[in-house]
């Protein structure tokens, strides 16, 4: 293992107080690198998945077509690649991810692919025709009561009547999930709660779901508000429990618009970059909720490049990414964590309990002859 210290002591990024009211709860916590694997790759590949049961962590090329896995010390386990053309093509990957041991694929056309090494090996059909308009940060197939739970894909015959107002409000209005298991038809299931902004016969955007299932309990972001709706199996439904909304200082909200002009929801981004929350993980007895707030009108034109362009470190600075800890019970116990300089992308939990992520070659003034993991740990005091 090849170790980088940044510091000569623990390299505390962030220390958070918290309310002191309750001593039962811990006051503060902090986040400390433990050490940084080297990995002995030039081109750019990103983190993306890791399987707890093997030790292996998955990293990938932009477009998914090329793809690797590396062990616990940073050795690289295998190289492959997904072909552009032939019998076993694939025309655009939509997602990646580990599933029940497997590297899998979501194809714009194929439904779901499972590979190892780096041949196919198992797949999961979707049984209509959908869309590539599917916006999947993570790969999101669930094993859940023998099958599979994953975002519904929206159908191509959602489309025959054109973008019409019932067309948008169909994104919040129809089921979240469909649920597939062998020699059953695929069931669609998941709704959002009647009280939900999204229902409100605005448009919002589209929904770009992130789902974490935790034995009975599914925690559900939808990647633009600062909630988490929490849902939990009742007899093989999901049923809504609560919504936790997340006090996030400095969140910097989107411009819902009236339906009829949902074409033009997008136009504000142009003026300010709204805050999004990517992602939720479980690191003992605590949640870690990834988020940005967002960068307002006033601060948007300093995201800007000297041709007017957006720059992608100046974006990281005035957007950097950020943790919260939560209890069991949803409650915000710190927020505003900080990560190491240049880490933003996935991130994921290891075997040992560790919040590991991949050091961005852009975003830091260091340059290194490989790629970067840093393996980081939440202190609680």
């Amino acid at each position: 293992m090849k170790k980088h210290f940044l510091s000569l002591l623990a390299c505390v990024f962030f220390l958070c107080s918290c309310d002191k009211a309750s001593p039962e709860k811990p006051t503060s916590f902090s986040l400390v690198l433990q050490d940084s694997l080297l990995i002995d790759q030039l081109e750019p590949r990103y983190l993306i998945d890791y399987d707890a049961a093997k030790g292996h962590y998955l990293l990938s090329s932009n477009s998914y077509y090329q793809y690797m896995e590396v062990d616990e010390s940073g050795n690289i386990l295998s190289k492959d690649s997904i072909p552009w053309d032939g019998p076993e093509a694939v025309s655009m990957i939509l997602g990646m991810g580990y599933a029940n041991g497997k590297v899998a694929l979501v194809s714009d056309s194929k439904g779901f692919l499972f590979y190892e090494n780096g041949r196919p090996v198992d797949e999961l059909k979707v049984p209509y025709a959908y869309t590539s308009f599917n916006f999947l940060p993570k790969l999101s197939l669930l094993p859940w009561k023998g099958g599979f739970l994953y975002p519904r894909f929206m159908a191509e015959s959602e489309h025959e009547g054109g973008f019409t107002d019932e067309f948008y409000s169909k994104t919040y209005s129809d089921p979240l999930f469909s649920f597939q298991k062998e020699g059953d038809s695929i069931r669609f299931m998941v709704s959002l709660p009647e009280e939900a902004q999204f229902l409100d016969g605005r448009f919002h955007g589209s929904l770009v779901l992130v789902p974490f299932l935790k034995g009975k309990d599914l925690y559900l972001l939808d990647w633009i508000r600062p909630e988490i709706l929490h849902y939990r199996d009742e007899g093989g439904e999901f049923i809504h429990q609560r919504t936790i909304n997340l006090p996030f200082d400095k969140w910097v909200g989107y411009d819902p618009v009236p339906m009829n002009q949902a074409s033009s929801f997008y136009e504000s981004f142009g003026k300010k970059m709204p805050g999004t929350v990517r992602d939720i993980l479980a690191v003992g007895d605590y949640f870690l909720v990834q988020y940005q707030n967002g960068i307002s009108e006033e601060l948007f034109p300093q995201a800007k490049n000297e041709s007017g362009r957006m720059d992608p470190e100046k974006i990281y600075q005035l957007n950097p990414p950020l943790l919260a800890v939560l209890d069991q019970e949803l409650n915000v116990l710190a927020k505003g964590i900080e990560l190491p300089q240049g880490v933003n992308g996935q991130m994921v939990v290891n075997k040992q309990g560790e919040l590991v992520g991949m050091k961005n070659p852009s975003l830091s003034s260091t340059e290194e002859e490989g790629l970067i993991l840093y393996r980081m740990k939440l202190i609680v005091d």
